[in-house]
């Protein structure tokens, strides 16, 4: 059976083995994806090649559609596309597409099955300039199933507030907010879940950071809803000792960075130290990329913390990781494997600490040739700042260290990324 993943990294498989080729690359997967989101009802032909061949007149346009499909039929040993006079759709007795899958669980209300399916934003880091038709498209299928996910964690932590399950509230609470951190709805609903279980602190930290990303994204006052409940919250009440609630252990979580480029070396410091989201624990296939691209895929691990509280480990070695993976995916040439995509390994979720063979092992599984491991060491009001970048066979390629003084961990951690990339040359660091 062929499967087309269409989140955080678009892949076709073979009974879990990803699939490469020269008729696989982006074009043709994305014709795919383009396909099969129109479902049994298909796409006219029409509609196809004014969305990849804009600039083709129709004889040019309609050949390349032809040596697309061939092209596909000789890499995949079977049609995937069924053609009809004047439409095409996805055979789905020979290809299985996400997209498909997950609104197929949307539909018999398997929540956690459709959560489990959402990898990332739709087409991911796919280019497609050029094709106004095939952008505006891709966008509104991107809002289209990130409103999806976002709607599924409200409703799933909805139903574990019912049923007191306040740790599973938080969780769901977490990735939501994570989706979406300039939310009001979201923020106000993770600090009431954090409230509710007794957890104020975090509650106002969460707070701080949406207060924060708010007027420096938006440059506007939050939602007065979430300002009221904030102050609500800062309110002191007295608390019968009869009438406290038990404290709910947090889950362990991870953070999703949203934005590349966030203004202020404060607020990057801040962002990546507070906010976290729930990790989905779910097996990655394995992922073997074009070797072009192979080499400067760079999968960031969670970063080791020392000196700090156990319940502050996870959010700030994530969140080291999370600012060290968007300077490499700034880096030029460079891609950074998608913090989400490798917060819903099992392995990363479950694991405090990779050993370099695990990390191997994952970035493999992601497609990347890189992977840099790194710790974190409080030291007063400093961090100190060590990580090192790695072949795909584990071997130390470079290493880097930095000290970050209070408001500058985002500056840190982009020295720590251009120190640890910089001995790679376009030469060395891509094999052809």
């Amino acid at each position: 059976m062929l499967y087309l993943r269409t989140f955080g990294r678009l892949t076709i498989e073979r009974d879990g083995h990803a699939l490469d080729g020269a008729a696989l690359r982006r074009r043709p997967l994305t014709l795919l994806a383009f396909v099969a989101s129109h479902g049994d009802v298909g796409v006219s032909r029409e509609c196809v090649l004014a969305a990849f061949w804009p600039a083709s007149d129709a004889a040019h346009a309609r050949n390349s559609l032809k040596q697309s499909m061939f092209a596909l039929r000789r890499e995949l040993g079977v049609d995937v596309l069924v053609p009809g006079s004047a439409t095409l759709r996805v055979d789905r007795r020979v290809l299985a597409v996400d997209a498909l899958d997950l609104a197929d669980a949307l539909d018999r209300d398997d929540l956690p099955a459709a959560l489990a399916l959402y990898q990332g934003p739709f087409l991911d880091g796919v280019p497609m300039s050029g094709r106004p038709h095939l952008e505006r498209w891709a966008e509104r299928e991107r809002e289209r199933f990130a409103y999806a996910c976002g709607r599924v964690l409200e409703t799933m932590a909805a139903r574990a507030t019912a049923s007191g399950d306040r740790a599973a509230a938080i969780a769901a609470w977490r990735r939501r907010a994570a989706l979406d951190p300039l939310s009001g709805q979201a923020a106000a609903g993770l600090m009431r879940a954090l409230r509710d279980a007794g957890d104020t602190t975090a509650a106002l930290d969460h707070w701080r950071v949406h207060d924060v990303l708010v007027r420096t994204e938006l440059g506007v006052a939050p939602d007065p809803q979430v300002v009221a409940l904030a102050e609500a919250l800062r309110a002191p009440a007295p608390v019968r000792a009869s009438d406290r609630t038990p404290s709910v252990p947090r889950p362990d979580g991870r953070r999703w960075r949203p934005r590349r480029h966030v203004a202020g070396g404060m607020v990057v410091g801040i962002v990546a130290a507070l906010v976290a989201t729930a990790a989905v624990r779910v097996s990655a296939g394995p992922v073997l990329p074009h070797a072009e691209a192979y080499a400067l895929r760079v999968a960031v691990l969670p970063f080791t913390v020392r000196g700090m509280p156990a319940d502050a480990d996870a959010s700030l070695g994530q969140g080291v990781a999370d600012l060290v993976s968007g300077a490499v995916h700034d880096a030029d040439g460079w891609s950074a494997v998608p913090p989400t995509a490798l917060l819903a390994d099992e392995v990363v979720s479950a694991r405090p600490r990779l050993t370099a063979r695990e990390s191997r092992d994952v970035a493999r599984r992601f497609g990347a040739g890189r992977f840099i491991l790194g710790d974190v060491v409080r030291d007063g009001a400093r961090l100190h700042l060590a990580a090192s970048l790695h072949d795909a066979d584990g071997r130390v390629l470079a290493q880097a260290h930095t000290t970050a003084a209070d408001g500058q961990l985002g500056e840190a951690c982009a020295a720590i990324a251009r120190a640890l990339l910089a001995p790679r040359t376009p030469e060395t660091r891509a094999p052809r």
